[in-house]
């Protein structure tokens, strides 16, 4: 009989590769951000949490379309 932490583990196993492909996208935009500012340092929480806002933002608004009838 399966045991029902075998069901828990699959859906966690997809969100967490879930999680790395969003943060692989973030820290690559943070990095076109940061060279598009001649890779200047010390604004690298600036371009990582402006990367997040943007992926985010097209994430949730294609999330967010409605269907058309």
């Amino acid at each position: 009989m399966n045991s029902p932490a075998k069901y828990h583990q699959l859906p966690a196993v997809y969100l967490e590769a879930d999680l790395l492909k969003l943060e692989i996208k973030v820290a690559r935009r943070a990095d076109q951000l940061s060279q598009k500012h001649g890779g200047s340092r010390g604004r690298d929480l600036e371009h990582w949490l402006q990367a997040e806002h943007e992926i985010l933002r097209s994430l949730f608004s294609r999330r967010a379309a409605p269907c058309a009838p």
